[in-house]
């Protein structure tokens, strides 16, 4: 699928906020409502993740290969995109390597088979570079019923959208009704606060439904981008920078009520993702002030995976090896440094790894799965 570039610049978004979230505490406070929201990058995340797998999941299913052909296709481009770097941290921390906090090596040396089934997310983690991986496992689960719906439906397109369809209206029904029951309890006291937080943000049960929303755009944008108004290049840049400014203000102002919160949520992000990726916004060309920017956090969202992956290692660096309170200055400027040299450090091991070690790895795959590929002469 060809990038989009406002589409990257949603990724990158999510991650510049995800950052925002997880500045230590004695910085993030001076953020205010950006730095208590920014748990809704992951959200975001989720619908745009939704999307892309859906979408390149019905492109694949255009093709003549076998069902047995895509099934391991699909496994082979998922795979080398989150297994090699997954793998290689959580080997790293087993031996006590890179990270400053040893609960991490105690964890996964004692407990190591969540995080080697990406089922983290049920239990309650520790530590900030074990915790994050919590929303990798809800994907990685979404990816596991996804492949069981190819290796069963992807004969066709048309059958493939009909079970994605199928699959998320399930999925939301459950998440709505599991959210609902969660709150019943808090009210009623038989649930502690602690453990309703747990379950209303970090189970399964309860997050997939903007997963299924972003299977849905991927049904539906096909079809919209035949109207008229899709096609329209009048108000193609504009409205693209519209759908980027809507995300940031669903991040920061949105309301979050208990039961409908995170549908809600992922509605208005999956509304935002069909207006940066129309027909109309892929013929704009990029110039100037807008080609540098979109162009800058277009390469955060490519490397979204590692810094999201990366950042809490290296949070852990700075909070051990930097004596920030010698620093002359306070507030803002003592949290904004950190956060600039954080993101820095971020951004070039993200980067060293993407190119040395991750994009070789896709490029492998890729070119096994295109040597494969034929166009279906039904046409999908």
């Amino acid at each position: 699928m060809k990038r989009l570039p406002y589409i990257d610049v949603l990724r990158g978004l999510a991650i510049l906020v995800v950052f925002l979230k997880h500045l230590p505490p004695r910085f993030g406070f001076v953020f205010g409502a950006i730095q208590f929201y920014g748990g809704r990058g992951v959200d975001l995340f989720f619908v745009l993740s939704g999307f892309l797998i859906g979408t390149t999941c019905l492109i694949r299913a255009e093709t003549s290969l076998t069902l047995a052909q895509k099934t391991k296709d699909y496994w082979l481009l998922r795979g080398t995109r989150i297994w090699p770097l997954y793998f290689l941290l959580l080997g790293l921390f087993a031996l006590g390597i890179g990270s400053a906090d040893p609960n991490v090596m105690a964890v996964l040396r004692h407990w190591p088979l969540p995080f080697l089934s990406f089922t983290s997310n049920f239990f309650g983690q520790s530590t900030l570079e074990l915790g994050v991986l919590w929303s990798l496992a809800i994907e990685e689960q979404l990816y596991l019923a996804v492949s069981i719906q190819i290796a069963t439906c992807a004969r066709r397109r048309d059958t493939l959208e009909s079970a994605f369809v199928g699959l998320a209206l399930m999925a939301i029904a459950v998440s709505l009704r599991y959210r609902f029951e969660l709150n019943v309890q808090r009210l009623d006291h038989s649930l502690s606060e602690h453990m309703w937080i747990f379950g209303q943000y970090h189970s399964t049960l309860a997050r997939m439904d903007q997963l299924a929303i972003g299977l849905l755009c991927a049904v539906v944008a096909p079809k919209l981008n035949l109207l008229p108004l899709m096609k329209n290049n009048r108000f193609a840049r504009t409205g693209s920078w519209l759908a980027v400014i809507g995300a940031v203000f669903l991040i920061i102002f949105a309301g979050s009520p208990p039961v409908l919160g995170f549908t809600l949520l992922g509605v208005g992000f999956a509304l935002a993702i069909l207006v940066a990726q129309r027909p109309a916004v892929r013929g704009i060309e990029l110039r100037g002030v807008e080609k540098a920017v979109t162009n800058f956090i277009g390469v955060i969202g490519k490397l979204s995976f590692g810094l999201y992956l990366l950042h809490p290692l290296v949070r852990g660096w700075m909070e051990r090896f930097f004596v920030w309170q010698h620093l002359d200055f306070f507030g803002r400027k003592r949290a904004a440094l950190f956060l600039l040299l954080w993101f820095c450090v971020t951004w070039a091991l993200a980067t060293l790894s993407y190119r040395f070690f991750e994009n070789p790895l896709l490029s492998w795959a890729h070119r096994r799965v295109k040597s494969r590929v034929s166009p279906s002469p039904s046409g999908g």
